[in-house]
């Protein structure tokens, strides 16, 4: 009789520790508040509420955008450099930068989840060109210089949902973050150039299928 009471018991912990856990895709919903380090989203526990929060929101859910217009007497408690991140209608948003001369603060929102997580947020990217100065007898150039132009682009950001990590979402990166599955990294290997980039998004949601990651919860 003791036994079979203890098997019970065993039984009950590991179904209750297995029900526990929640699938991390994009079907999961995460606790709605503030985030002030990639932890807290990760155990799915911010440790604010977003109403702790003053200042007007501007969420474009379908964009994956959130704006917080900062008042001029501050966000109440909260200091605006502490914040990681939040979490609006169940979708976590990553603080991307902030917009000084409008006064907001610029959230983007995970549009994958799960071990390998991607958002977007736009960079400032340098380019050089060169102009010259032709001689209208010869047609030939007798000076050139370099210019510099900044461009804003929208680039792609990987995160490692079990380290934080960050990088550039290229090939390269994908090539190494999926090298612990053996079989999706030969499928990679010998897809033709040509479709890679088309395909490299494919590849990743492929990955988080085949390695799913959990959240421990109650």
């Amino acid at each position: 009789m003791v036994f079979r009471y203890f098997f019970i018991l065993l039984f009950c912990a590991l179904t209750g520790e297995m029900v526990a856990q929640h699938l991390v895709d994009n079907s999961f919903r995460f606790k709605e508040g503030v985030y002030t380090r990639f932890e807290e989203m990760k155990l799915d526990a911010p440790k604010y509420q977003l109403e702790e929060l003053k200042g007007e929101w501007i969420v474009m859910e379908e964009q994956y955008r959130a704006k917080l217009v900062l008042p001029t007497d501050g966000i109440g408690n909260i200091d605006a450099d502490e914040i990681w991140g939040i979490s609006v209608a169940g979708v976590p948003y990553v603080k991307v930068g902030e917009d000084e001369e409008k006064g907001m603060l610029v959230f983007s929102g995970f549009r994958l989840r799960g071990k390998i997580c991607y958002y977007e947020k736009e960079v400032t990217k340098e380019k050089e060109s060169v102009i010259k100065a032709y001689n209208p007898v010869t047609g030939r150039p007798f000076r050139s210089a370099v210019i510099k132009n900044e461009k804003r682009e929208i680039v792609g950001i990987l995160l490692d949902f079990e380290s934080g990590k960050t990088a550039f979402f290229e090939l390269k990166t994908v090539r190494k973050w999926l090298s612990d599955d053996k079989q999706l990294s030969r499928t990679l290997e010998q897809t033709p150039s040509e479709e890679l980039r088309e395909k490299l998004f494919k590849f990743v949601r492929i990955y988080d299928d085949r390695n799913p990651v959990y959240i421990q919860g109650g």
